[in-house]
This record gives C-alpha cells, structure tokens and sequence, in this order.
C-alpha cells in the first residue's frame, strides 16, 4: 500500500474516532453525568440597600425542567463553575449562586456574575439564567 493512501486511511480512522467520542460524550456521558434535577436552591447578591439575598428553593417540576432545558440549549454542564458576563461599562451586577441537586444524589454548586449583555462564550446562558432564576425570586 502507497504511503499517500495509508496517511488517507489514518486520517479518516482519526476522524471517525473523534466524531465517535463526540457522540458518546454529548449523548451517552452527559446525561449520566446530569440527570434530571431534583431540586435547586438558589440565592442573589447585589450591592444595593436591602437588596434581598434570601435563599430560595425550587421543587417545582415544570421550573427545574426550564432550568435543565437552559442549561442543555447552551451546553453548560453545572458542576462547581464559576462563570462571568461582564460588560466594560458595567459598574455594577448580579451575583448568583445556585445549588443543583440531582435524583441521583450528587450536588453541583454554579456561580455566576451577570453585569451587562450577552458577552463571552457563556454570556447567553447567564443572561437567560440569571434573569429565569430573579424572575422565581419576584414571584415568591
């Protein structure tokens, strides 16, 4: 067999296993890893006078499967994250800090920081998220 054709073979059995690991990770792995979510608590900070820092504990079927569905459309897996949207001009934001418990048992802690719009890799999320989450505090 020619040199050329076996780099071809290579490259492609490289490129099948890549697409392969991708598979198992986004599909396979990531649903062990997560599972549904049994139950959130969450509380939010702001340097403002009597701004209310309580904690807040979400069960309500419907609400934890609009904050997993969040969480899947922008592949953020909440483990211990620490994620920041900040925008240049910001001079001040929203510290959040929410506790997952999945059916499973296992616990995930997400921090976010939200000051300004939709910068960064995870801006979206914590715009949507942070919003989701103030928006169950102002209804309690």
């Amino acid at each position: 067999m020619s040199r050329p054709r076996r780099a071809l073979i290579v490259v492609a059995v490289v490129v099948v296993a890549i697409v392969a690991l991708v598979i198992i990770v986004t599909q396979v792995l990531r649903p062990a890893l997560t599972g549904p979510i049994a139950s959130l608590s969450f509380h939010q900070s702001k340097a403002l006078p009597n701004y209310d820092g309580s904690t807040y504990e979400i069960t309500d079927e419907a609400q934890l499967a609009e904050f997993e569905a969040l969480s899947n459309h922008h592949a953020v897996i909440p483990e211990v994250v620490s994620i920041s949207n900040i925008a240049s001009d910001c001079t001040g934001g929203t510290q959040t800090t929410a506790e997952i418990t999945y059916e499973s048992g296992r616990v995930a802690t997400l921090r976010m920081y939200h000051c300004g719009e939709n910068d960064g890799v995870y801006g979206g999320f914590i715009d949507e998220a942070t919003s989701l989450l103030s928006s169950w505090k102002d209804k309690s």
